[in-house]
C-alpha cells in the first residue's frame, strides 16, 4: 500500500526546452529573423543540392550519349577511311594507266620521222629506241652530210636535241666518217598521231 501511495504521489516529469513565451524585444526580433533566414538558407541549400544532382545526372546522361555518338562516328569515319583508301588506290591505278598510255607511241612513226630527217648519203649501222631517247650510228663520205643532218634535226619538232657523241675521221681501214649520235623523242606528237591512226583504223 505504501508503495502504491508513493507511485500515486510521483509526478510526471516533462522537460520542455522551448520557451513557453516568445522572447520580446531586440533579442526576440533578432532570434526570429535568424530562424527565418536559417529556414530559407536550408531550403536554398536543398534546392541547390537538388539542382546540382539534376545537373550531375544530366551531365552523366549527356556524357554517355556523347560516348555512344563518338563510337558511332568513329565507326563511320573508319568505314569512310577504308572507302577513301580504296578510292585513292583505284584513282592511282587509273592515273598510272593514263600515264602509261600517254607515254606509249608507235615506233614505226618515230622511224618514219627519223628517215625523213636523215639526209641521203648517210649509211646507218645501228638504230635503237629506248623510251624517249633515240640513239644511232653510221657513216658518211663527206662533212656535207653531217652539216645537212644537223640542220635537219634542228628544224624538227618531233625528234630534237641531236648530240654527236662520237665522230671519227676517215682512215685507211675506214675511208668514211663514222659517228655515234643521240636525239630526244618528243612523245606527244607521236602519241596523237598513233591515236589518230588507231581511230582511222577502227573507222568502218
Amino acid at each position: 500500500m505504501a508503495r502504491s501511495a508513493r507511485k500515486g504521489q510521483e509526478k510526471e516529469i516533462n522537460i520542455n526546452l522551448m520557451p513557453q513565451q516568445e522572447v520580446k524585444g531586440a533579442l526576440g526580433t533578432t532570434l526570429t529573423w535568424s530562424l527565418g533566414v536559417g529556414r530559407y538558407l536550408i531550403i536554398a541549400t536543398q534546392i541547390i543540392a537538388l539542382v546540382a544532382f539534376g545537373l550531375s545526372l544530366k551531365l552523366t546522361i549527356d556524357r554517355n550519349n556523347l560516348t555512344t555518338n563518338i563510337k558511332s562516328s568513329q565507326s563511320v569515319i573508319d568505314s569512310k577511311s577504308e572507302f577513301e583508301q580504296e578510292f585513292r588506290e583505284v584513282q592511282s591505278k587509273i592515273q598510272n594507266i593514263k600515264e602509261l598510255r600517254g607515254k606509249q607511241f608507235k615506233n614505226h612513226l618515230v622511224i618514219q620521222e627519223f628517215n625523213n630527217l636523215l639526209p641521203k648519203g648517210i649509211n646507218l649501222t645501228n638504230l635503237n629506241i629506248d623510251g624517249n631517247t633515240l640513239s644511232f650510228s653510221g657513216a658518211f663520205p663527206t662533212a656535207a652530210q653531217l652539216h645537212t643532218m644537223i640542220n635537219s634535226f634542228n628544224g624538227s619538232t618531233k625528234i630534237v636535241a641531236l648530240e654527236i657523241t662520237e665522230l671519227n675521221t676517215p682512215s685507211e681501214e675506214e675511208p668514211k666518217f663514222t659517228f655515234d649520235a643521240e636525239a630526244a623523242i618528243v612523245i606527244l606528237p607521236f602519241t596523237v598521231a598513233g591515236n589518230s591512226d588507231g581511230q582511222e583504223g577502227n573507222t568502218p
